[in-house]
């Protein structure tokens, strides 16, 4: 194996002959040994033995360099890594306690090649601490990348700035909050960034991370492990015992690398955190669910459970899922407390809902919204003792205690009264939950996170998806304008329509003759003239009248206060138009990387005036259209749901 490998040292002389040993069988013919110097008198003797063991594999080593003193875990290993990158154009970087697998340099071998010349790629992992975790082409990319066992190329370890001068900037830009959402992960990743810059932390890897995700770069991670942590003993510098969440055995088996779209891996990153916040072992990926659910020929009886048929997202999202599971199987159903469409297997919930639904003996029951229904959460809770019952979180009222729109995420914005009466409630279902056995979903990582942080349970992640339209010719209410989209527009308590009006009519005077109408669907239809620009509000449109508005449009507006996994902006990718959006719930993960350049806080006029304001402009040059490198279809997400009924039914 000709790929030049660094193997980073210190005081474990029987971790380091392991290590050498295990290279010395793979072939690893060019190694370069950096070795950090002793702390103390004793220590010395550690390190001593450590280079009697080196000197036993001279035959495989290439260069060696042993600092006079301790420089500590951030300055010798980056001084061994700029060292071994003055050498070589690229290697692979073990440490002391890591034991590859077999399939570890074939692995790093293939993508160092396949990914040399995509710059978005900063580093390949060898190990992925979640033990499994599938994947479309058996890897896939993250903004949080792993040390034990990795390998990248010195353009980009030359671009590394350990100091990072520009952290500051990255944070007061919403960096973190753009990358992650408004989450603990994104608070988490950013505290530990600021640690380790102010010497904290005596680590180099927050800060080599921190350097990837301000650059909007990628690490590698392998479907399966690779890489064995040898080091957790009494003599570990960071770990001493290895926790209960971390899945350290290394795959016997060969992974086949095939090509496939570089994509976040956000489902990942969000697993990643929780497992570590739990203690407990991963579930199984999307991909997985999706991948059974295509290639399964059972046939199913689903019975889904909504308020009503024809409505917002949700509603749209339950629909087409009930129609298309109508062509792969047998007769389901969708009960509803309010019937708006024809279609006979839409059904009203009767005055006994739990026996209509026992007898209608279905193999799975899928919730997708509950309040609004005359079903309880007790009953449900009950019968998924009977029936398997899964439960996709379209809004966040599981993880409030509120029990009417608009539901309010933070207790402390209530009155001391209301306060308790919140707290009384979401304890009072977190019971339920906790004696049932629902299974749950969320469209979003940001309501996975919440909901684990209300409920301690990891939901599955499926994500929202749509149906393609047919294109048709609609005269567009304007020659240039600014869409915006939402039920009730102006007085919908989950958007920012008054946010919206202000900083619109605020860019307006600024952009003079360059000036934008804004368009609202739906509302009261109205035509209201400004200044500079009309506010056009148009009554409810199909999806295919929608899509068309948004094609004519510059751009889309997501002003929103709270959302979850909108579909409008899904609806706007798929008309190929971009969207300048709030940095609230699930949005931020929906957006491109030149997207959450126009991203705003939300409430913040200010913000979005000049957001408007530098759209506009880009527009008009030519410069802002969305570019997606894949759309995900709505028979994945289909795929992916059949495959958690399966998983459940058969159980």
């Amino acid at each position: 194996m000709e790929t030049p490998v660094l193997l980073l040292v210190y005081n474990r002389p029987e971790q380091t002959f392991r290590v050498l040993q295990r290279l010395k069988e793979f072939g690893v013919t060019t190694i370069f040994v950096s070795g950090d110097g002793p702390k103390s008198k004793d220590d010395r003797i550690k390190t001593d033995e450590v280079k009697s063991c080196v000197n036993r594999f001279s035959s495989i080593i290439s260069n060696v360099q042993f600092l006079e003193k301790n420089e500590g875990c951030k300055k010798a290993v980056i001084t061994g890594i700029n060292w071994f990158f003055d050498n070589v154009e690229e290697g692979i970087i073990l440490e002391d306690d890591c034991m590859p697998s077999e399939h570890f340099f074939a692995f790093t071998n293939d993508l160092l090649n396949r990914y040399r010349n995509e710059r978005k790629v900063w580093m390949i992992s060898g190990n992925n601490p979640l033990g499994k975790w599938e994947a479309e082409g058996n890897h896939f990319f993250s903004r949080i990348g792993h040390i034990w066992g990795w390998a990248t190329w010195r353009d980009r370890w030359d671009d590394f700035r350990p100091e990072l001068p520009y952290i500051q900037s990255f944070i007061d830009d919403n960096g973190f909050k753009k990358a992650f959402g408004p989450t603990q992960l994104a608070e988490s990743r950013k505290q530990l960034t600021i640690k380790a810059k102010r010497g904290e932390i005596d680590t180099w890897d927050y800060q080599w991370m921190a350097q990837i995700l301000t650059k909007n770069g990628l690490a590698v991670v392998p479907s399966k492990n690779l890489v064995e942590n040898i080091g957790f003993d009494n003599d570990g510098t960071n770990l001493t015992e290895k926790p209960n969440w971390i899945q350290n055995e290394a795959t016997l088996k060969p992974l086949q690398i095939s090509e496939r779209s570089i994509v976040i891996d956000r489902e990942y990153e969000v697993e990643l955190e929780l497992c570590r916040r739990s203690a407990s072992r991963a579930n199984k990926s999307a991909f997985h669910y999706s991948e059974v659910g295509k290639s399964s020929s059972q046939k199913l009886k689903i019975v889904l459970i909504n308020s009503t048929d024809v409505g917002g997202g949700a509603e749209k999202i339950t629909l087409n899922i009930h129609e298309e599971l109508l062509k792969r199987g047998p007769d389901g159903k969708l009960l509803v407390q309010d019937k708006k469409s024809i279609l006979d297997t839409v059904q009203e919930l009767n005055s006994d809902p739990i026996e209509q639904i026992r007898k209608l003996n279905p193999d799975v029951i899928h919730i997708h919204n509950l309040h609004g229904t005359a079903l309880k959460l007790n009953e449900i809770a009950k019968i998924s003792h009977e029936i398997p019952v899964i439960f996709t979180l379209h809004d966040s009222w599981l993880t409030t205690g509120s029990n009417s729109h608009p539901f309010v995420l933070n207790r402390t914005e209530l009155s001391f009264l209301e306060m308790m009466e919140w707290k009384k409630e979401l304890s009072k279902r977190r019971e339920l939950i906790t004696q049932s056995k629902i299974r749950f979903t969320a469209p979003s990582q940001w309501l996975r996170e919440r909901f684990f942080e209300a409920q301690g349970i990891k939901a599955h992640f499926v994500t929202n998806a749509i149906q393609d339209v047919e294109s048709a010719s609609i005269k567009p209410p304007s020659e240039r304008y600014i869409l915006f989209v939402a039920n009730n527009a102006e007085t919908n308590p989950y958007k920012d329509f008054e946010t919206l009006k202000t900083a619109w009519t605020r860019a307006n005077s600024e952009l003079k003759d360059r000036s934008v109408d804004l368009v609202c669907v739906s509302g009261p239809v109205k035509e209201e003239q400004f200044e500079n620009g009309r506010l056009i509000t148009l009554s409810k449109r199909d999806n295919w009248e929608v899509v068309e508005l948004m094609k004519h449009a510059l751009f889309v507006v997501q002003a929103s206060k709270q959302d979850n996994s909108p579909l409008t902006i899904l609806e706007a990718h798929s008309a190929g138009k971009p969207v300048v959006a709030s940095l609230a719930g699930g949005i931020p993960e929906m957006l491109s990387d030149e997207e959450l350049e126009f991203a705003f806080e939300s409430k913040n006029a200010g913000q979005l005036q000049r957001k408007i304001v530098e759209a506009t402009h880009t527009s008009d040059k030519g410069n802002f259209a969305y570019r997606a490198s894949v759309l995900t279809p709505f028979s994945k997400m289909v795929d992916a749901y059949l495959g958690l009924y399966l998983e459940m039914a058969n159980a």
